[in-house]
Order: structure tokens, then sequence, then C-alpha cells
């Protein structure tokens, strides 16, 4: 099958510190699996509602932390994964943050090149 996306995703095994802007209080986990340059995908500890907006602080490696604003694109229950997950879109995030989100994103991507020549 031929993937369509106008980015390509990068499989990632990542944790992000989470809350919600409408529940500033309340703070959860999530397990980032897959990024590109403008989101990512992650399993969620319970369903959320498309146009929510989610503060994310991660880790990435030694690329430095990334504190990053993103909307919920689309959420739902996976059976076969029996898990949560939601798509993301980052928004509204400090250029400085989403470019060491990117120059996280560029070396992985730099990565699976080299692997797959």
């Amino acid at each position: 099958m031929v993937d369509k996306r106008e980015w390509q995703r990068i499989d990632v095994d990542l944790r992000a510190e989470c809350g919600c802007a409408s529940l500033p209080s309340e703070k959860f986990t999530v397990r980032i699996l897959n990024i590109n340059e403008h989101g990512l995908c992650c399993a969620v500890p319970t369903t959320l509602k498309p146009g929510q907006k989610i503060n994310l602080a991660m880790d990435l490696r030694i690329h430095g932390k990334a504190f990053l604003s993103a909307k919920v694109i689309w959420s739902g229950y996976f059976e076969k994964t029996e898990e949560y997950r939601a798509g993301l879109r980052i928004i509204d995030s400090e250029p400085e943050e989403h470019e060491v989100f990117l120059r996280f994103y560029n070396f992985l991507a730099l990565q699976k090149r080299k692997a797959s020549s």
C-alpha cells in the first residue's frame, strides 16, 4: 500500500507529560507512537475531543526538552491494541520550541534514510 501522506511519519517511543488548556490542573501522560513535521500520534489514557488544545512537555533525548501546544485532530479506541489513540497537530508553539522538535524529527529522518540505503 502506498502512503499518500504529505509528511513522512517516523515511529518513536517517547513519553510526554500533558495538560489540557481547558483543565490546566489535570495532568496525564501519553506515549508518542510516531511523529511528522507538524504533528504526532499517541496512545492516550482516554478519548480526547477533536479541537481540544493539549500542552505537551517531552524529552527529546540529546535534543533537549520541547514544550509544544497541539490540537486534537482525531481520537478513538483501537480494538487491535486495546488503547485510545489521538492524532495531534502542533499549533501556536513558540518558534524555538518547535525548532527543537524539528531538529529531533530531522535527525530521525536522516537516521532512517541512512539505515535504508
